[in-house]
């Protein structure tokens, strides 16, 4: 329920028919010296053209090279690729003896997770944040770590589509115009973008009523809605690893999941 990214993945089949997408090859155009160019991890871009101007689509390393083949003379490779948060999921550093960071922005935490980690400061587009934050070792997985951070401040931590580490504060989904600007309008009208079928879920997947949230050596703070628990139940949240500071932030982030939970909401699960 915090506006948690999962790991962005794509699927790519590829005309191999003269082998040139095999990795077993190695006389093809990807090989040199005897040895094969199509390994795990080389990067992939994927791209779109539109009236004119090229716009990156997704940016990752490649997870596998799958060729196929069927007779006669056909065949295809199937390329399966994972964003940057695939590479930092995979990183544990070797943590601290002594904490630093203590009363930090969230903002300069990721930028100090993501130094840990190695990662390019060319490939990030960090906001400064709101939350101070507690002393952290760096004891924990990288990408822990930083959605731990994000979580904390109620933010936005995702990989963009070129690549770049994006983390939003939480005022950024009230603030930007990407966010509370029109950027495109769906639908069979002149002008409108056409689409075959839209996901528009009516559940209880995301009702929560009751609240209660704990910052890591703090105090239990409580929120709750009585009207959406006569209307769906007690329905309830909790959360206790928050690295905030003070126990007002941790109130103020109980009383944020009723604001946005406590209804039943329309949403656009999935669009074609």
């Amino acid at each position: 329920l915090t506006d948690s990214f999962g790991t962005g993945t794509a699927t790519i089949t590829l005309d191999n028919s003269d082998r040139r997408f095999d990795p077993y090859n190695l006389v093809g155009p990807y090989a040199a010296a005897g040895v094969s160019n199509l390994r795990p991890m080389v990067p992939c871009r994927i791209s779109a053209t539109y009236a004119g101007v090229r716009w990156p689509v997704f940016y990752g390393f490649v997870d596998q090279w799958d060729p196929e083949y069927s007779e006669p003379a056909a065949g295809s490779c199937t390329v399966t690729v994972s964003d940057a948060f695939k590479v930092l999921a995979n990183n544990d550093p070797l943590g601290l003896v002594t904490p630093v960071g203590g009363n930090e922005l969230s903002g300069a935490r990721i930028h100090r997770i993501l130094d840990a980690a190695g990662w390019p400061t060319a490939d990030r587009r960090i906001d400064a944040g709101d939350s101070q934050l507690q002393a952290t070792t760096l004891a924990q997985n990288i990408l822990t770590e930083l959605k731990l951070t994000a979580d904390s401040e109620r933010g936005e931590l995702l990989v963009d589509t070129d690549g770049a580490v994006l983390f939003r504060e939480r005022h950024a989904r009230m603030e930007r115009s990407a966010s509370i600007n029109v950027q495109a309008v769906f639908g069979d009208a002149a002008g409108e973008l056409e689409f075959s079928a839209c996901t528009q879920p009516v559940n209880d997947e995301l009702i929560r009523n009751a609240a209660q949230v704990t910052r890591v050596g703090g105090t239990a703070q409580v929120a709750g809605s009585d009207a959406s628990q006569t209307q769906f139940l007690k329905r309830t949240f909790n959360r206790t690893d928050l690295i905030v500071t003070t126990d007002a932030e941790a109130a103020e982030y109980a009383r944020w999941i009723i604001r946005q939970f406590a209804d039943q909401d329309k949403r656009v699960e999935q669009i074609t």
